[in-house]
C-alpha cells in the first residue's frame, strides 16, 4: 500500500491518459489535448497526495484503511477520465470494471464494495451532465448502461469468492502446519532431555560400577 500500489497507480495514470488521448483524437472531431489539462492535473495532484500520505500514515488510522479509501477515490478519477471523454457517450465506460477485476485476489465483501462504487460515481456522473451541464441524456439508455456494469460488476466479484476460499484453506493448513512443527519441536527436546538423563544415569551406573570394583 505505500510503495507498490502508488507505483502501480501511476502507470495506470500513463494509460489513462493514453486512452483518453487515443479516444477523443478518434472519436471526438476538433478536440484538442489541453482540453484534457484538468484531468491531467488532478492526476499529478492526487497521485503525489496519496503517495504521501500512504507513506505517512498507512497503518496509523486506526479502523480507517487508507489503502481502501484511496482505492474508493481512484475510481472517482476513472469516471473523470470518462466524463472528459465524452461522458454518457464515452466508449470508455468499460474502465469501471478495472477496480472490480483487479481486487478479485481479496475478499467477496471487498470487491462488491468496488463495484457498487463504481456504479454509484457513473451515476453521479450522469446526473451531473443533466442537472449541470445540461446535456440531453437518454436516460432509458443510461439506466440499462448502469445495470449493464452493474451486472458484469458484480459476475466478476463472484472470482473472489473461490480465491477466498482458497486462501482461507491455505491459512487454515499454514497453522496446521506451524502446530504441528511446534510440537514437533517440543518432542524433540522432551527427547533431547530424555536422552541427556539417560546419559548421565548411565554415566553414574559406571561411576558407581568403577567404584565398587
Amino acid at each position: 500500500n505505500a510503495v507498490q500500489v502508488p507505483r502501480v497507480r501511476w502507470f495506470g495514470f500513463l494509460l489513462l491518459a493514453g486512452l483518453l488521448y487515443v479516444h477523443n483524437s478518434v472519436v471526438i472531431p476538433g478536440w484538442e489535448p489541453v482540453e484534457a489539462a484538468p484531468l491531467l492535473t488532478a492526476f499529478v495532484l492526487y497521485g503525489f497526495g496519496s503517495w504521501f500520505a500512504l507513506r505517512r500514515w498507512y497503518g496509523r488510522t486506526g479502523w480507517l484503511d487508507l489503502g481502501v479509501v484511496f482505492m474508493s477515490l481512484d475510481v472517482a478519477l476513472i469516471t473523470a477520465t470518462i466524463y472528459f471523454s465524452g461522458g454518457h457517450a464515452s466508449y470508455l465506460y468499460f474502465l469501471l470494471r478495472v477496480r472490480v477485476a483487479d481486487q478479485t485476489s481479496t475478499t467477496f465483501r471487498r470487491v462488491t464494495w468496488y463495484a457498487h462504487v463504481s456504479l454509484l460515481c457513473y451515476t453521479a456522473m450522469i446526473a451531473w451532465q443533466v442537472l449541470v451541464d445540461r446535456v440531453d441524456v437518454d436516460l432509458a439508455f443510461e439506466s440499462c448502461k448502469m445495470s449493464l456494469i452493474y451486472a458484469t460488476n458484480f459476475y466478476i466479484s463472484l472470482a473472489a469468492l473461490p480465491a477466498e476460499t482458497l486462501r482461507e484453506r491455505t491459512s487454515e493448513a499454514i497453522s496446521i502446519a506451524r502446530d504441528s512443527i511446534r510440537e514437533l519441536k517440543d518432542k524433540s527436546s522432551e527427547l533431547e532431555r530424555a536422552v541427556e538423563r539417560a546419559e548421565e544415569a548411565n554415566r553414574s551406573k559406571t561411576d558407581f560400577l568403577a567404584n565398587i570394583s
